[in-house]
């Protein structure tokens, strides 16, 4: 007989912990779920952004090369548990960046 594993989110072991930007290294939970996604993206061009939360709202901050890709960044930090509003501050920069 073949046990089947359950499937959890990436992020599901951070259900239930306080957020504070005491922990760790200065970010709360939520912020390092969200810099985890953007880290772990195929995109280069996501990978150098950052994150900052507060109160349910995540706020995504950087440059990238196309407006899908900002778009794609947006869509990636969405699932992390515990955001409720998103604000998009990357901005677009086609051609004056080199991203990889």
């Amino acid at each position: 007989m073949i046990a089947l594993e359950s499937v959890k989110r990436p992020d599901e072991h951070l259900k239930g912990q306080k957020l504070s930007r005491d922990q760790g290294d200065g970010y709360c939970v939520t912020t390092q779920a969200a810099m985890i996604r953007l880290r772990a993206s195929p995109y280069f061009a996501l990978r150098i952004l950052t994150c900052d939360f507060r109160r349910g709202h995540l706020v995504i901050c950087g440059a990238v090369p196309t407006y899908y890709m900002k778009q794609v960044a947006q869509e990636t930090v969405r699932p992390v548990i515990g955001v409720e509003k998103i604000t998009n501050r990357v901005s677009v920069q086609s051609k004056a960046t080199d991203f990889g």
